[in-house]
Order: structure tokens, then C-alpha cells, then sequence
């Protein structure tokens, strides 16, 4: 099948690959931090986190709370070239993160406790007595 020249096209596949070149770019300098996603799920006596963190050590993590503002902070550490190596794509970032949310309930901040296995870190934040549901008896008079 043949299909008909058109200039057009090439320049728009020039202007997509030099637009493409200029995100990547400038996409480095709008950072600052860059925000880990997480999910969090409200229980009736626990609020639980998911945070994921792929390729950071468990060391480089903090968690805070503070205020009733739960803060994960911490830095994905860049690996070391091997010697007379060049890296030929480069998508993975690096550098320092931080996320704080506002917690919707009290905790009990003596009780939160923290894991971290396959990059992903879960916070257990267990609610105090007073913002637990209860279930109320109805007496028949």
C-alpha cells in the first residue's frame, strides 16, 4: 500500500521528541521532594498507612508525628556507576522525600507501631477509646 509524503508529519514527529526533551528536563528543577503514594485505610480501631518506598533503605526512612500531622521523610540514596560506565537511561529518581498528612483522628501515639517489607511501609496507628465507635444497649421501658 502507498501511502502519500507529507512534511507534516516529520515536524510533528520532531516537535513531540523535542517537547518530550523538554519535559524531561525541566521536569528535574519542579521537585524539590518528591512525594511517595500512599493509601490509607480507616478500621474501626486502627488507622493504617501504605507508603511505598521502593528501593530505599529502612534506615533512611523517618516517620513523625507531631500535632496530629503524620510526616514520612527519608532519601532514595542513587547507586554507584561501576567505573568507565555510562548510564544510558536514567528514569528511576533519587533524592530526598517527604509527605505529611493531617490524621483525621487522636491516636494513641504510644502505640503506633511501624513495618517495612517489599518497599512498601505500613504505619499502624491505633485510635484512641474516645473516637472508637460504641455500640449503645436500648432499654425497653
Amino acid at each position: 500500500m502507498l501511502m502519500r509524503y507529507s512534511p507534516f508529519k516529520e515536524i510533528e514527529m520532531m516537535e513531540k521528541e523535542i517537547n518530550k526533551m523538554f519535559n524531561d528536563f525541566f521536569r528535574s528543577f519542579d521537585r524539590g521532594y518528591e512525594y511517595p503514594l500512599m493509601d490509607i485505610i480507616d478500621s474501626k480501631d486502627d488507622l493504617v498507612i501504605y507508603v511505598e518506598v521502593p528501593g530505599v533503605s529502612k534506615d533512611d526512612i523517618k516517620v513523625k508525628i507531631h500535632n496530629d500531622v503524620l510526616t514520612i521523610s527519608g532519601e532514595r540514596k542513587e547507586p554507584e556507576l561501576p567505573e568507565k560506565a555510562n548510564c544510558l537511561i536514567r528514569e528511576r529518581e533519587f533524592g530526598k522525600f517527604m509527605r505529611s498528612v493531617r490524621l483525621p483522628y487522636p491516636i494513641e501515639v504510644s502505640k503506633v507501631s511501624a513495618e517495612y517489607k517489599d518497599g512498601i511501609l505500613k504505619i499502624t496507628l491505633p485510635k484512641k477509646e474516645e473516637v472508637k465507635p460504641k455500640e449503645i444497649q436500648i432499654n425497653v421501658s
